[in-house]
C-alpha cells in the first residue's frame, strides 16, 4: 500500500510536468528556497517498502532535473548570502541528505560528484560511533525479518497486525514507527525491546543496506569539500520529548564530535523527524548557544529567505 501510493503520487507529478504546471509554479517561485531531503540511496528499492531508502536510478534522474531546472547551492553558500543580503540566484535548491547512512558514501556520493552538486549530510553521531542503527531501522528490519504472522500490540494502543505479506509488513511498520514516534523518548526504547521480543528477532539485526557512515569515510568525503556535514542528535530522538538536560546533550556533543573528526565548527543541524511540534524556541536557543547558524525542519512547502534561519 505505502510503495502503491508512492507510485501513484509519482504518476501525477509526471503528468503535471507534461502539463507545463510544474514550469508554472517554479516560475511563479522563483524567488524561493527549495531544500530536498533525502536519506539513503540503494542499488533496488527495498522490500517491504523502506521510504527513507530511493533508488540510485531515481536519485540520478531527480538530480539531473534539478540540475537543469534550478540553481544548486551548499547550505554555507545560501546562509551567507541571506546573511549578508545579498542576491540569491533564481530557483535556488539545496539538497541534503539525514542519518548518515554509508550509501551516502557508495552511490550517492560518486553521482553527486560527477554532477558537481554541493549537499549536506546530517549525522546521528552516537549511532555512528557505536555502530548502531537509528531506532526506526531496528524497527523495520525487526518487521522485515520476523517470522511471526501475526503481533498483538493492543496493549501499547495499537492494534493486531497481520504480517504475513509484504503489504502487512509495511502497514504495521508504518504504523508503528508513528505510534513510537509520539511517545516520550524514555518509554520508547522499552517499548521498542518489547515489540522486537514479540517479533522473535534480535535487536542488533543488520542490513547493509541500512549501516550508518565510518568516520574514516566521512572524513575522506568532507577533505574533497563538496559535501558538508550538520549534527542531527546523537540518537535520532525526538528534541520536544527529552528534558532540558538531554536537549543540550543531544545538540552539544553532537556538535562537538563532528569538530572533534572533521576539524571544522558544525553550523548546521536537522531536527529528527522535524514537524513543527518537535521543536521550539528553547532548542533554537540551545542551538545558537551552540554556535549553530540554521535548522533545518520537514514542514512542507518552501523557503522565504526572510524566515527564521531554524525553521
Amino acid at each position: 500500500m505505502p510503495e502503491m501510493k508512492k507510485i501513484l503520487k509519482e504518476g501525477f507529478f509526471y503528468l503535471l510536468v507534461i502539463l507545463g504546471i510544474v514550469a508554472y509554479f517554479r516560475r511563479r517561485n522563483r524567488n524561493k528556497i527549495t531544500i530536498l531531503m533525502y536519506h539513503g540511496v540503494v542499488k533496488l528499492p527495498l522490500k517491504p517498502f523502506c521510504w527513507t531508502q530511493i533508488s540510485g536510478r531515481k536519485l540520478e534522474y531527480q538530480l539531473k532535473y534539478l540540475k537543469k531546472h534550478y540553481s544548486i547551492l551548499s547550505i554555507s553558500d545560501v546562509m551567507d548570502r541571506i546573511r549578508k543580503g545579498l542576491p540569491l540566484p533564481a530557483n535556488t535548491a539545496v539538497v541534503t541528505f539525514d542519518d548518515g547512512y554509508r550509501n551516502n558514501f557508495t552511490i550517492a556520493y560518486p553521482l553527486l560528484k560527477r554532477l558537481q552538486i554541493p549537499a549536506t549530510i546530517f549525522l546521528v553521531t552516537g549511532c555512528i560511533s557505536d555502530r548502531l542503527l537509528c531506532w526506526p531501522d531496528v524497527l523495520y528490519l525487526g518487521i522485515k525479518n520476523t517470522r511471526q504472522q501475526i503481533i498483538d500490540l493492543r496493549q501499547h494502543g495499537l492494534k493486531r497486525y497481520p504480517l504475513r505479506t509484504l503489504e502487512e509488513k509495511e502497514i504495521a511498520e508504518q504504523e508503528i514507527v508513528e505510534h513510537l514516534k509520539s511517545i516520550l523518548y524514555s518509554k520508547k526504547d522499552a517499548i521498542l525491546d518489547e515489540i522486537l521480543k514479540l517479533l522473535m528477532v534480535q535487536a542488533d539485526t543488520n542490513d547493509p543496506n541500512l549501516d550508518l557512515l565510518t568516520w574514516e569515510e566521512i572524513k575522506a568525503i568532507h577533505d574533497e569539500r563538496l559535501i558538508e556535514f550538520g549534527a542531527h542528535t546523537i540518537t535520532h530522538n525526538i528534541l520536544s520529548q527529552m528534558d532540558d538536560n538531554d536537549i543540550k546533550k543531544e545538540i552539544a556533543e553532537s556538535c562537538d564530535t563532528i569538530e572533534k573528526h572533521l576539524g571544522s565548527k558544525c553550523l548546521w543541524f536537522a531536527y529528527p523527524n522535524g514537524r513543527k511540534e518537535d521543536f521550539n524556541h528553547k532548542i533554537m536557543d540551545t542551538l545558537k548557544a551552540n554556535g549553530i547558524i540554521c535548522g533545518l525542519s520537514t514542514i512542507p512547502g518552501l523557503v522565504d529567505r526572510n524566515e527564521d534561519l531554524f525553521e
